[in-house]
């Protein structure tokens, strides 16, 4: 893994980069003792070939939206923006994302509908006057907005990008991205199964037995089977989780084992606990190293930071 800039091989085929502009979760947090892995909520960049995916605009797609108008200042571009659910943490930045406001952008939205609303209409009442000054009918770009299901595939340029349900309190996607010979998948705030077995919890009364359920869990290792870049999150530790079972996010132990099962060759912690400073995600980081060493998988693990950016070429 390796930081750096944007380059002009972006434009060259087989060209995949990735760049995180947000890596904390649930609120953003400037606090200076975790400005090492990032204070901003989640945002990441995905380049292939030219083309421009964000996924998830959290506060760091304030940032991201500035470099992209300054990069493309005076040209007519697409941004196509996959949202893995509208919790505030992955939405809050699109108020302040720069290409929103520009009559040159057209602006894809992918996203879940909610249980009762469509992706449009949970982005119409972020904005609506009593939360935010500017409605979204007085943004500039052109803006369409497409419903997502898990299971639904379909192409950005050379990419083929693929949804899958995740287990969260509100409907939630994760994404596999393919180019070429490489891929990448994205899950954050998805919760293992098997764990809503201990609490009286809805979903689990609706399933039928444990079977169904290891199959369940079974379907995020085939989704993320043999992936290049696994961008993961795993916010609790071991200790911690059992406090907060039923909030839809993965016990790091839990987060390891995917990865070994999936046989991933790189994984990225994401969604970073704001209570988390950056060195007990540096802890994190140490205690997921050593389980994958015992396991005897190849597995590279690193926690992702703002700023932090992945070249997979070939």
């Amino acid at each position: 893994m390796s930081a750096g800039h944007h380059t002009p091989a972006e434009s060259t085929p087989g060209f995949f980069r990735v760049k995180f502009w947000g890596t904390r979760g649930s609120i953003a947090t400037p606090d200076p003792a975790c400005l090492g892995y990032g204070g901003n909520t989640a945002c990441t960049e995905v380049r292939v070939d030219g083309e421009v995916i964000v996924i998830d605009v959290g506060t760091g797609g304030r940032l991201l939206g500035s470099a992209l108008a300054k990069e493309y200042v005076g040209r007519e571009f697409t941004v196509h923006l996959l949202i893995t659910h509208t919790h505030w943490d992955h939405i809050q930045g699109f108020p302040f994302f720069l290409p929103a406001y520009l009559p040159t952008v057209k602006l894809k939205i992918y996203g879940p509908a909610g249980t009762d609303k469509p992706i449009e209409k949970l982005f119409r009442d972020q904005m609506d006057t009593s939360y935010f000054p500017v409605p979204l009918t007085d943004l500039s770009s052109s803006i369409e907005f497409k419903n997502l299901r898990g299971g639904d595939e379909f192409d950005i340029g050379p990419m083929r990008v693929k949804a899958f349900y995740l287990n969260h309190p509100c409907m939630a996607l994760g994404y596999r991205i393919e180019a070429g010979k490489k891929s990448m998948a994205y899950i954050t705030d998805h919760e293992p199964y098997r764990h809503l077995l201990f609490r009286q919890n809805p979903l689990a009364t609706r399933l039928a037995n444990r079977e169904q359920i290891e199959r369940l869990d079974h379907g995020l290792v085939e989704f993320v089977q043999g992936v290049d870049l696994y961008v993961c999150e795993g916010q609790y530790t071991k200790e911690e989780y059992p406090q907060k079972i039923g909030w839809g996010h993965t016990c790091l132990d839990d987060l390891v084992q995917y990865g070994i099962d999936a046989k991933v060759k790189k994984m990225l912690l994401i969604h970073h606990d704001p209570m988390h400073d950056d060195g007990f995600v540096d802890k994190m980081v140490a205690h997921a190293q050593q389980l994958i060493k015992k396991s005897g998988q190849p597995i590279e693990f690193a926690g992702a930071r703002e700023g932090f950016e992945i070249n997979l070429i070939g």
